[in-house]
Order: C-alpha cells, then structure tokens, then sequence
C-alpha cells in the first residue's frame, strides 16, 4: 500500500514540473486562482486581482486610482458588466485597466501597461486600488 502511495506521489511531482517545463504555467495559475478570493496573477504583460467588492466599488476605485496618479484616462468604457479605462502614465505609457463583475459580489480588476506590460507598476496600482476598496494586502 505505501508504495502505491509513493508511486502517485512520485507521478504527480513528474506531471506538475513536466507542466511548468512545458509552458502550461498558466494552468497551474489559474487553478490556484480558482483557490480563493484575491488571487492574483501575471500573464502575457496584465496584472489580474480579483476583489470581493461589487463592480461599482471596483470601478470607482479604478477611476479614483487613476486621478490620484494623475493619469486622465482618454477612454472609459463601461458597460453592465465591463468596463475599460485607458488613460497615459508619465512615461508616455497606455495604461488600460479592465474591470469585470464576477458571481457573488467579486469584481476582477486587469491592469497593463504599455505594450508589453510593466510588472511592478501594475502591483503598485493594484495596491493603491486595495487601499480605496479598504482592503490591506
């Protein structure tokens, strides 16, 4: 019996690194996102949080954000249930922040910036938003 259980623990160590080596990271993200609420992650350049707050509340934080960093947003797409707001860092850099309402009250907040994503800059944004929603990280 134990060997059987070493067995399956061997195999799934050997399948978890041959996903990570095969570029199926992103699988193994967003099965730890799915884990609980606030999870973050980084893919392709777009910082993603997801909040327990209402999309009303996740979208005037953004918006709040945004002025207080004093990026005027140029665009500002909202619909029932998504919305965009586009606006130009002091670099010169389009920031584009996508907020989403999700089932039950949670809002997924999305943050690039520039063409291929800045890591840190997103982060701090997504602190700052937090901050506005009452939320500590």
């Amino acid at each position: 019996m134990k060997k059987v259980a070493k067995k399956r623990s061997v195999a799934v160590v050997v399948l978890l690194v041959s996903l990570l080596a095969t570029g199926c990271s992103i699988l193994l993200v967003g099965v730890v996102a799915v884990a609980g609420i606030g999870a973050y992650k980084y893919v392709k350049g777009e910082s993603i949080r997801q909040y327990s707050v209402s999309y009303e509340s996740g979208w005037k934080a953004c918006e709040r954000t945004l002025k207080d960093l004093e990026m005027p947003f140029y665009t500002d797409t909202k619909g029932p249930l998504k919305g965009t707001l586009k606006a130009t860092n002091s670099a010169g850099k389009t920031v584009i922040v996508t907020v989403r309402s999700l089932p039950k009250n949670v809002t997924r907040i999305s943050i690039r910036i520039g063409t291929f994503g800045d890591r840190l800059a997103s982060e701090r944004m997504h602190e700052i938003i937090a901050g506005k929603l009452g939320l500590k990280r």
